[in-house]
This record gives structure tokens, sequence and C-alpha cells, in this order.
């Protein structure tokens, strides 16, 4: 079974860190253009851990590009309500500098 995404996209915000546990993750959304109509975008939501998270948090800022490798996750929560509530995000794996947003 195979579940990989590529994304190129631009951050939305600087991306924020976390601890959970012994562990750091960092949480992003980047703006992805759709391939057969550029007129909409999707914004996505990621996270990244521990060495990959830090390398993100510190050389990312809103507006920049960047390009993710990762895999799609399907989580769920029980809300205060207590109906279970489910979402998606990518888990990066890896990721590339493309370029820093123009200042």
């Amino acid at each position: 079974m195979l579940n990989r995404i590529d994304l190129m996209g631009r951050m939305v915000a600087k991306p924020e860190m976390k601890k959970a546990g012994e562990h750091q993750v960092c949480s992003f959304t980047i703006a992805v253009q759709r391939s057969r109509n550029r007129d909409k975008t999707d914004f996505i939501p990621c996270k990244a851990w521990d060495s990959i998270a830090d390398l993100i948090c510190k050389h990312f800022n809103k507006g920049d590009r960047i390009v993710i490798v990762g895999s799609l996750q399907n989580n769920s929560f029980t809300g205060a309500d207590g109906t279970i509530r489910s979402f998606f995000e990518v888990e990066t794996e890896t990721f590339e500098f493309v370029e820093k947003k123009a200042q």
C-alpha cells in the first residue's frame, strides 16, 4: 500500500511549535493552487515532528514557498458535545526550500 502526497505551496502563517510528550511537533498550513484550475486554492493543514519540525519552524515564515513530501492522515477527536469529529492533515516526512517571500 502506498500513502504519499507531494505538495508545493506557500506558508499561510508562521509555523507553530508545540511539545507532545517528549517530542516536538510543528503545525502549519500551506496554500496550494490546484493544477487544473489555477484560480482555486486549497489550504492544507500539515504537521512535522522533531528535527524536521525544528528546521521548518526556524527557517519558514508566512509567504515562503515550500515543497513537502508526506502522507495523508485522517485523525479524529471527541468534541465537547460528545460528537466525533474527523479531519485530514499531511504528516511531513521531507521538505525542500523553494523561495523566500519577497521582502
